[in-house]
C-alpha cells in the first residue's frame, strides 16, 4: 500500500500498524533501493523527502538520527541481526538531495 503524503507525486509505503520507527526506516530504505535498482529514479526520494516522510509519520524521531540512518543501513552491523556483511549496493537518494 502506498500514499502520496509528505512528498508530492511519489508513492511511499505507509507504516504498518504498530510498526516501530526503525522498522519503518529500514522498509522505506529497502523500497528506495528497489526503485534505484529497477531504474525508477523518477519515483525515488531525495534525502530531504526521506527525512520529511520519516519525521512526518514519526514526529518523535530525531532529525539528525534520521539523516545519519542511511549510513547505518548501508554498512554491516552486528546489531542489525540479519546483516553481518556490508550491503553490496548502497542505497542512494534522488538528485536534488542536500
Amino acid at each position: 500500500m502506498s500514499k502520496h503524503s509528505f512528498v508530492p507525486n511519489k508513492p511511499i509505503p505507509l507504516p504498518l500498524g504498530g510498526e516501530a520507527l526503525k522498522s519503518y526506516g529500514d522498509r522505506l530504505l529497502w523500497h528506495q533501493l528497489g526503485l534505484q535498482l529497477h531504474d525508477h529514479h523518477h519515483a525515488m526520494l531525495t534525502e530531504q523527502e526521506y527525512i520529511d516522510v520519516v519525521t512526518g509519520f514519526y514526529p518523535e524521531a530525531v532529525r539528525h538520527n534520521v539523516e545519519l540512518y542511511r549510513s547505518y543501513f548501508n554498512n554491516k552491523h552486528e546489531s542489525m541481526g540479519f546483516r553481518s556483511t556490508e550491503m553490496p549496493v548502497h542505497v542512494e537518494f534522488a538528485k536534488g538531495s542536500k
